[in-house]
């Protein structure tokens, strides 16, 4: 191709020029040089502002007029047009590198409807353009506004090297357009601002079950899938595991500057990198966030400050502006001098919401993180530590019926943290699923209490007992050594276990953790609790429930000064009794009960105001709950 040769030759061109008349428009005539002379305006204008003096117009223009629209015929007629009339009802059927061709140069196929029918591997745009690679579909004069669906098909190996070049993807600018189901294997991509490996920039357009592999490089701007997004763009069910660098700001896994806009059900694993004086907005799946929401989304990708003292990174999101984050976690670690509350978000500009989102401590480097609550890497692969705060599982049905997450207790897919559902497409069963796991003092001991709803291929069950805040775990009892915590074997039904820990002291606080064994000897951390260990209570007491009001579940706690029969109930404010919490002899000591706003048929109770009783041989203890929806 003579694309760069022609491109110097009219710069050398108007270079000449611009010293004759003092005047000119090198914008105009590298845009002319792309898009041809399809608009006479611009080409009225490029020539009043070339050639001032009407004199010497035809002179100076005949011969690079010329040149240009044999420049512009030669460059237009590359590649070979795919089948089909690129309508909603005839897409382009595109499966060739030289339809991809032919997309690229033509730019009054832009608005048009593409079906890809084939994997197409485009190792050979290494050589184009002398070098540039590939030329990104949709330019800022000219925006791609078509549907691109990419039929769950590949692009491999695609090559861009523009690295003085805006917008810069396999889409440079799009603007209304759909992008679909379409894989990026081993791309190579560099430009200076706004790169993506599938997209640019992208404006007000939806980009849906995407992925993106390989390595993307900018100056700024620059995103795993996206380089910009703004003005409600979309980007859902997507993933990259493209390695990010920008080498001076916003860098993200997923999008690297994302400006009102959504992205949902995403994840990232590539590093991400970059940062230079000041600049930074770093973050594992979004550089830099402003008014734009994020939902059931997670990352797994390193984050590194390679330069400067910026602090604006973040494991999922380097700096954020007016966001919403909602059931979204982070892993990756966060290397930013030496900072350690970059858990999450790295920088909160105003205020941003956020609702049960998690990081890992552990793996993260990091102690805390706005936005996020840490765990360590066990409670972060314990499905509970997610379905207790409301993420709606494939394996629960409390927290909704759009089964957004799943997770792996044979850790075989992503090393057994959380993932979503359509990345498998299926539930993967638990060897055990735990319903409850409760400690309670009687006297001087423990005794600790759980239940299972179904049981896989389980040996059985190990309780770890700590004492105090930083003491290791021991084991104290063992399906091996004890019968009691031995198996039901395999079971779709309700089964209950206790053990009653003796060797506790007053004034002591213990933790506990309960795992299983499977046939194969894999352990499993199921769940953990702490409790204190203190002398007998003095009075019966019927403490205040937390939260109140609440939705949707509250905890009843309760003191026994003494064994005797106990019953706790819940009525309505006429009297009726709606659930009975617990019933029958219990030693003195103290109690939880959850409640979660049903009937004792597990029907979903109304909006108000409750009365909840303990009642005892002693005494009758009443106290009022609201329940809110």
């Amino acid at each position: 191709m003579l694309f760069k040769k022609f491109v110097n030759y009219f710069i050398h061109i108007y270079n000449k020029w611009d010293e004759e008349s003092g005047s000119g428009n090198y914008q105009l005539i590298f845009e002319l040089v792309y898009f041809g002379f399809s608009n006479q305006s611009k080409l009225y204008i490029f020539i009043e502002n070339l050639c001032p003096n009407p004199e010497v117009k035809m002179k100076k223009l005949l011969l690079p007029l010329f040149a240009i629209i044999l420049c512009s015929g030669m460059l237009f007629a590359d590649g070979t047009q795919p089948p089909g009339s690129g309508t909603s009802g005839d897409k382009y059927q595109v499966s060739t590198l030289d339809h991809l061709l032919w997309i690229s140069t033509n730019t009054a196929s832009w608005g048009s409807y593409f079906e890809q029918t084939a994997n197409i591997d485009a190792a050979a745009t290494s050589t184009w353009n002398e070098g540039e690679g590939f030329s990104p579909i949709g330019t800022v004069a000219t925006h791609f506004t078509g549907s691109y669906n990419g039929g769950n098909h590949t692009i491999s190996n695609l090559f861009i090297d523009r690295p003085f070049n805006m917008f810069i993807g396999l889409f440079g600018y799009t603007n209304g357009a759909s992008i679909s189901n379409l894989v990026l294997v081993g791309v190579n991509i560099s430009g200076d601002t706004f790169v993506g490996s599938l997209v640019g920039q992208s404006e007000t357009s939806t980009v849906n079950n995407c992925s993106g592999s390989g390595s993307v490089t900018s100056t700024d701007c620059c995103g795993g899938l996206v380089g910009y997004a703004y003005s409600s763009s979309s980007i859902q069910n997507c993933y990259s595991s493209a390695t990010v660098h920008a080498e001076w700001n916003a860098a993200g896994g997923i999008v690297g500057s994302n400006s009102s806009s959504s992205v949902d059900r995403c994840y990232c694993t590539g590093a991400v990198s970059g940062g230079a004086d000041e600049y930074g907005n770093n973050g594992g799946l979004v550089g830099y966030s402003d008014g734009c929401t994020y939902r059931n989304c997670y990352s797994r990708s390193a984050v590194t400050r390679t330069g400067g003292w910026a602090t604006t990174f973040g494991a999922f999101c380097g700096s954020g502006d007016g966001d919403t984050f909602e059931y979204c976690y982070a892993t990756g670690s966060v290397i930013c001098g030496a900072e350690t509350n970059k858990g999450f978000i790295g920088y909160v500009s105003s205020g941003c919401s956020y609702t049960a989102n998690f990081f890992d401590s552990q793996a993260t480097g990091q102690t805390t993180g706005t936005g996020a609550t840490a765990k360590t890497t066990a409670q972060m692969k314990n499905h509970t530590t997610f379905t207790d705060a409301g993420w709606d599982f494939e394996m629960e049905a409390s927290n909704g019926v759009n089964d957004y997450w799943d997770m792996d207790y044979s850790q075989a897919i992503n090393d057994g943290y959380p993932y979503l559902s359509w990345q498998d497409g299926g539930d993967v069963s638990l060897p055990v699923e735990l319903t409850g796991f409760s400690a309670r003092c009687t006297g001087q001991a423990v005794v600790l209490e759980w239940a299972t709803e179904s049981e896989t291929d389980n040996l059985g069950f190990i309780l770890e007992r700590a004492e105090g805040a930083s003491a290791a775990w021991q084991v104290i009892a063992s399906y091996q050594t004890e019968a009691a915590l031995s198996s039901r074997g395999n079971s779709s039904s309700r089964n209950e276990y206790s053990f009653t820990d003796n060797t506790t002291q007053a004034g002591t606080r213990y933790s506990y953790r309960l795992s299983d064994v499977n046939k194969n000897g894999d352990i499993t951390v199921l769940s953990s609790l702490s409790i204190n260990v203190a002398a007998l209570p003095l009075t019966t007491t019927l403490a205040k429930a937390y939260p109140n009001p609440f939705n949707p579940r509250t905890l009843i706690a309760y003191e026994l000064a003494a064994d005797g029969e106990v019953s706790l109930t819940v009525y309505d404010m006429l009297g009726r009794k709606v659930r009975e919490l617990q019933t029958g002899h219990k030693p003195a000591g103290s109690y939880q009960v959850t409640w979660n706003g049903a009937d004792d048929n597990g029907v979903p109770l109304a909006s108000g105001s409750y009365l909840v009783r303990l009642l005892t041989q002693d005494t009758e203890q009443v106290q009022k709950v609201m329940l809110i929806k």
